[in-house]
C-alpha cells in the first residue's frame, strides 16, 4: 500500500510540474515553452574580456516588447497567458542582453531588405516597460548609436525561432574601457 501510495503522490506531483497555470485551465510545459523565454542574455564576460588589445567592447541590456500579430497563433498564446497578470509574468516583454561585437557580426552578413524587415518602430504599448533610462550614464547616447542594430539583432531571433518581432529599446550599455558605476543601479532598484 505504502508502494502504491508513493507512485500516486509522485504521479500527481510529476503532472503539476508538466502543467502551467493559464487562466483557469492549465497548459502543457510544452506550450508554455513555444513562447520566448523572458531573458536571454549573451554571454558578459566573454563579451567584455575577449577583445583584441586597443578595442572597445560593448554589452547592452535591452527591453523588448512584443509587437501583437493577429494572424500568429503564438503571439494569442502570448497574450491570452499575459492577462492573468497576477500568476503570470508578461510575456510578451522580455529582457536581453547583447553584446554589441556578435551583433555587429551579424548585421553586416544581413542584406539591407532584411535589416529594414527587421525593423520595428515604437507602437502604442499599454504596459510600463522600462525604467527612466535618464539615470543611467550615456544611455540616451547608446540608445542613439546602437538602437538600430540590436532592433535587427533581437528580431532575427525573434522572428527565425518564433516568427514575431519586437520593439526593443535600451536599459544600459557597459564598456569595457570605463568603470561599471553599481550604486546608481542600486539606487534604482533598492528604495530608501
Amino acid at each position: 500500500m505504502a508502494v502504491l501510495w508513493k507512485l500516486v503522490v509522485f504521479g500527481v506531483a510529476a503532472t503539476a510540474l508538466m502543467n502551467v497555470s493559464y487562466g483557469s485551465d492549465f497548459i502543457e510545459l510544452s506550450e508554455y515553452h513555444r513562447m520566448p523565454p523572458l531573458a536571454t542574455f549573451d554571454d558578459y564576460d566573454l563579451c567584455m574580456e575577449d577583445v583584441p588589445d586597443g578595442q572597445i567592447a560593448t554589452y547592452c541590456v535591452t527591453r523588448v516588447v512584443i509587437k501583437p500579430d493577429n494572424g500568429s497563433e503564438l503571439w494569442h498564446l502570448i497574450k491570452d497567458f499575459s492577462k492573468d497578470w497576477k500568476r503570470h509574468h508578461n510575456h510578451a516583454l522580455l529582457d536581453r542582453g547583447i553584446c554589441m561585437a556578435r551583433c555587429k557580426q551579424l548585421v553586416q552578413r544581413l542584406p539591407n531588405a532584411t535589416k529594414q524587415a527587421l525593423r520595428v518602430d515604437k507602437f502604442d504599448i499599454d504596459f510600463p516597460y522600462i525604467v527612466d533610462v535618464t539615470v543611467f550614464k550615456n544611455t540616451l547616447n547608446d540608445q542613439k548609436r546602437y538602437g538600430d542594430l540590436i532592433d535587427v539583432c533581437v528580431n532575427y531571433e525573434l522572428n527565425r525561432t518564433y516568427q514575431l518581432r519586437g520593439y526593443t529599446e535600451i536599459e544600459i550599455c557597459d564598456r569595457n574601457d570605463e568603470q561599471f558605476e553599481m550604486g546608481i543601479i542600486l539606487s534604482v532598484l533598492v528604495p530608501k
